[in-house]
């Protein structure tokens, strides 16, 4: 680069013609768009300490604490714009700022120079332009519009000089190109210049923080570019507000006449301009646009600051406030580690589903425990828009950098939320790696996509891993796009008195909350009569659950049951059952038997989940928050991995059953339970072993145990195929969980499990009329869910004697021992399978069943009772 050492105005041609040499040759300008800042124009300094990042920006990338500078050629003083772009992620202090030498005559920024610089922060955290004559620093502009002490510091400056040393300070405060004049001063002590740099000053906290581009210094830009309409949107259905592409006249832009509304032909009531942001005007309406219409806005006669008229231009408006719904969580990149053809970093993919454009500023996104604002960007109709953290994905598709973090979206599933400024919920998400349905897809690079965008309360139904070949489908159609409509009814599944006169309540999906509101469709039955709530309210982000206020406490030794009427429905449109009808009291507290495991799946079919089967056999109200379940336990008692049943109440009423498991859209899915509500999520679920296993429920506070049992391959009908998928069943809850023949495989009939009604094998119901009974006459041990076991039920007014049970054939050949000198109770079932001694499936036949009742005196009654074991030919 050629260099001009001197600029000093002279009425020789000779000088003239070097001052025009000057202009020509000893600018600055660069983007940083070739990547590097080592030519065109070439920067020296500490070079090792800076880069250009992957946005096209000068990043210092430095450790430590230390002062960092780079210089290029520049010279010229008078005449001279210059202009740069900056950003400083931290509140600036003394130790913390940056400097913009604008001209020196040295390219030592740290030693004794004369020459003039911007100084971004410090201890008063303000803007200055600072005059350096040696090593004497003397401010002489100070900006009034902005300070250093926010989180982050984005601005644009522009500063001018002409021949007469009169200087223009401007700046925009959003990092943008809507200068404000912030104002002017004098200065004309040196004229000549030979070195443009930067300056950071830090610490080790904030040593790649600090953020230039846009750097020009030149002759001053003259502006013949006219203003343009760069997005016009209504704010209210009577403000509309317009964005132009520079600050415009303040007397043409607030001029009513100037803008005209088509059809309706009407001008504004006011018009005002934004003056810390002079390209922005909000237009006030006269009359109110009707929602969903379509209108044209005639705007003429706006001129920019320069001079510059716009020609009459025409742009669309309309007002329509996006709904719940209208743009939609479609597709979710939590895991994009090892990549397979896409970018490795995460994303979430937003599309507007409706008809009209939606500019999402200052609406949230949350995450977690997180929440973000987003900019002014519009999201085009039945268009995309990406949630990232970086660059990566800029080529790709519009985005949004909102995610701070690399992993910012858990892997194991959280809650996503998009809200709209007012606080509406417009869509949740709460995902989880069981979305996946087992696949290796799981262990990452694939995306979650939504299947049917017209069902976007689903869950696990409506997603799942994209199948397009590079992992997923950022910025276009979801590659496992189909129709998949929300059929299923909505069912009012629990209420729980949280407060003494508050109920909360549980749908078994997400619901419209506006169907809600009416106190009217909540009723109450108790023993004073009828009642209503006095508040109703739902509970965001998908309102699947809704608190009731009432006048009123509850009252304890009461069962209540709420009604609900009117038309609730879930955010598809179909309508909850009104002739449903559920309870509610105030919990007991469970002690040893109450509550029984009453069936489990431990042996999963591939890809599938467990779950534990609870049956309340006690005449007590249980609450399942109060329980906890373990997959083993220790000699003292310990239970090294309990993890709570749910995570709010879950009233467990007598006679009841509930199933537990991780996934219950996958148990639904493979075993169509009849009441599929009483499938229950766990939030994590307990190891157990495939084949051999403990299970353990106890009481939360003290861990004392409700019941407990040991399980183990013999426990299954021998003759199955396979043991994956097939849940063992508790014949009889009032039985020992212990006793082995008090288990059994469930029925092929019944899909081999039965989660959340009773079993496929119980015992029949049956008079006691006989002190001994046999049931059913003819059984038929082929799992086939009909007369598969036969019960031996023994009533006696004592419960102390001992029981042998024995089979024989009709030969007189000893065939199973069932029992073998048993201490029981005054009532006891015992249970044959249809299997002899060596397990194997004893022949069809009739049968001879030995019963010995053995008291402790001595007293020995013997019976003898037959049955017939049957089968398909």
């Amino acid at each position: 680069m050629k260099t001009i050492y001197s600029c000093i105005s002279c009425i020789s041609c000779i000088v003239c013609i070097v001052c025009i040499s000057c202009i020509a040759t000893g600018q600055v300008k660069d983007n940083f768009s070739d990547g590097n800042f080592t030519q065109n124009p070439e920067w020296a300094g500490d070079q090792g300490k800076f880069e250009v990042n992957s946005y096209g920006q000068l990043h210092l990338n430095s450790t430590g604490s230390d002062t960092s500078i780079l210089v290029t050629r520049s010279s010229c003083v008078h005449s001279t714009e210059w202009s740069f772009w900056m950003k400083m992620s931290f509140n600036t202090s003394s130790n913390n700022h940056a400097r913009i030498y604008l001209a020196s005559d040295t390219p030592d920024l740290l030693s004794a120079l004369n020459g003039y610089y911007l100084q971004a922060g410090g201890a008063d955290d303000s803007v200055v332009i600072i005059k350096q004559t040696g090593m004497v620093n003397k401010a002489i502009y100070r900006f009034r519009l902005y300070r250093t002490f926010h989180p982050t510091n984005s601005i644009r400056v522009k500063i001018t000089c002409d021949d007469s040393g009169n200087w223009e300070a401007l700046i925009d405060t959003t990092g943008g190109h809507n200068y404000i004049k912030d104002g002017i001063f004098y200065d004309n002590s040196f004229t000549q210049s030979r070195w443009f740099g930067v300056m950071c000053r830090y610490t080790s906290s904030n040593s790649a923080k600090f953020y230039f581009d846009d750097f020009y210094a030149g002759p001053i830009l003259r502006d013949t570019i006219s203003p343009e309409i760069i997005s016009s949107q209504a704010k209210t259905n009577q403000v509309l507000k317009i964005s132009f592409s520079e600050a415009v006249l303040n007397s043409e832009a607030e001029n009513p006449e100037n803008y005209m509304v088509v059809p309706v032909d009407q001008h504004p009531d006011s018009v005002r301009q934004d003056h810390a942001f002079p390209g922005l005007v909000s237009i006030f309406l006269h009359s109110p646009l009707d929602e969903g219409t379509m209108y044209s806005l005639h705007v003429r006669s706006i001129i920019d600051l320069s001079g510059n008229r716009m020609a009459d231009t025409i742009v669309p408006v309309f007002y329509y406030p996006a709904k719940a719904n209208d743009i939609l969580i479609h597709e979710i990149m939590a895991d994009p580690d090892p990549p397979v053809g896409l970018p490795d970093g995460e994303f979430v993919e937003l599309f507007n589903r409706s008809a009209f454009p939606v500019n999402l500023e200052n609406w949230t996104f949350s995450y977690g425990n997180y929440s973000k604002v987003f900019p002014a960007v519009t999201i085009d109709s039945k268009d995309y828009l990406l949630i990232v953290k970086d660059s990566a994905y800029l080529n790709i598709s519009k985005c949004a950098v909102l995610f701070t973090s690399s992993s910012s979206l858990s892997n194991e599933g959280t809650v996503l939320a998009l809200k709209d400024p007012l606080h509406h919920v417009i869509h949740s998400v709460s995902y989880s790696p069981d979305w996946y349905r087992g696949s290796f897809k799981e262990e990452g690079g694939w995306s979650l996509e939504m299947t049917d965008p017209d069902n976007p309360c689903g869950c696990i139904e409506n997603w799942g891993a994209s199948t397009d070949g590079s992992g997923g489908t950022p910025g276009r159609a979801n590659s496992n796009s189909l129709a998949n409509p929300d059929e299923r009814d909505p069912v009012l599944l629990r209420a729980i008195i949280s407060d003494p006169a508050m109920l909360e309540v549980t749908f078994s999906e997400a619901m419209d909350s506006l169907s809600l509101l009416s106190v009217e469709s909540w009723v109450v039955n108790d023993p004073d009569g009828v009642s209503c709530p006095v508040v109703v309210m739902p509970l965001p982000p998908d309102f699947s659950m809704v608190s009731l206020f009432f006048g009123k406490p509850f009252g304890k030794g009461f069962t209540y049951r709420l009604n609900i009427a009117g038309t609730m429905k879930d955010c598809a449109g179909n309508k909850c059952d009104t002739t449903r009808s559920i309870r509610f009291a105030y919990p007991d507290s469970a002690v040893l038997h109450d509550v029984a495991i009453n069936e489990i799946l431990s042996n999963a079919a591939s890809g599938g989940s467990r779950f534990v089967e609870l049956y309340n056999r006690s005449e007590k109200i249980i609450d399942l928050q109060s329980l906890v379940i373990a997959g083993k336990d220790t000699a003292g008692g310990m239970l090294p991995d309990a993890l709570p049943m749910t995570s709010g109440g879950h009233l467990l009423f007598p006679g009841e059953y509930v199933a537990l498991s991780a996934n219950p859209e996958d148990i639904c899915e493979r075993y169509r339970p009849a009441f599929p509500e009483l499938i229950t999520r766990m939030n994590g679920f307990p190891v157990f072993g495939d084949d051999t296993g403990t299970i353990v429920i106890a009481r939360k506070d003290n861990l004392a145990v409700i019941d407990r049992m040991r399980y183990d391959p013999d426990m299954h009908f021998p003759l199955l195929a396979t043991r994956e998928g097939v849940s063992l069943e508790r014949t009889d809850p009032d039985q020992p969980s212990g006793e082995r023949s008090n288990w059994h495989s469930a029925a092929e009939t019944a899909g081999f499990a039965t989660p959340g009604f009773q079993n496929s094998h119980c015992i029949p119901d049956g008079g006691m009329d006989d002190d001994i009974l046999v049931q059913p006459a003819i059984f038929s041990p082929d799992n086939d869910g009909r007369d598969d076991l036969l019960f031996v039920t023994i009533h006696q007014a004592d419960a102390d004697f001992a029981v042998n049970i024995s089979v024989y054939d009709s030969r007189g050949r000893l065939i199973r021992i069932i029992a073998n000198n048993v201490l029981t109770g005054s009532e006891n079932v015992f249970v044959w399978d249809g299997m002899t001694n060596s397990r194997s499936k004893a022949p069809l036949g009739f049968y001879v069943l030995l019963i010995e009742l053995t008291r402790p005196d001595g007293t020995v009654r013997k019976f003898k009772k037959t049955a017939i074991l049957g089968g398909k030919f």
